[in-house]
């Protein structure tokens, strides 16, 4: 029985290597990160990319960063996938809600999405390749630097995502 995994298997192993999905994700979050770090506005999270860009052009590269990570599906073992679709999936909802300074209910599904993506990245990381856990130690400055724990984390959270899928 062919099943979507199986044709998703075959896509992304025999036309377009999961390593180019990677590195498009990486480019894409270097981005984001450049044009938050690069404005003259306070950059203390990913998101904050969005009121320097102001346009549709953060929820797109949120949602294009999904397309690229999701073959993460297919190297998660069978009972953990989930963790992979939600830490995936939820990055999306964060991008299409990004305005969370200005609508309390964008914030809240801004925040939620955020918060929860994060925790199923950590779940995923441990499950697939423990040892990227090590990315964790770039969140440790976020104990003393208040203002700046959101972007240690989200930091960490990529870091551990991307080495993961670059090694797997």
């Amino acid at each position: 029985m062919i099943t979507y995994k199986v044709i998703h298997r075959k896509l992304t192993y025999n036309i377009i290597p999961m390593t180019t999905f990677t590195i498009i994700a990486i480019l894409l979050f270097l981005v984001v990160l450049a044009i938050g770090l690069l404005s003259d506005e306070e950059f203390t999270c990913l998101s904050d990319a969005y009121y320097t860009m102001k346009t549709c052009f953060f929820p797109a590269m949120a949602i294009m960063a999904v397309c690229t990570l999701m073959p993460a599906l297919t190297i998660t073992p069978e009972p953990y996938e989930f963790l992979a679709f939600l830490m995936c999936g939820l990055i999306a909802f964060v991008g299409v809600a990004g305005d969370y300074k200005g609508d309390e209910d964008k914030r809240k599904i801004h925040v939620i999405s955020a918060d929860i993506s994060a925790i199923c990245s950590i779940a995923w990381t441990t499950i697939v390749c423990p040892w990227a856990l090590l990315w964790l130690i770039i969140a440790i400055p976020a104990v003393l630097d208040k203002k700046m724990r959101i972007l240690y984390m989200e930091l960490a959270c990529f870091g551990m995502v991307f080495t993961t899928l670059l090694v797997q």
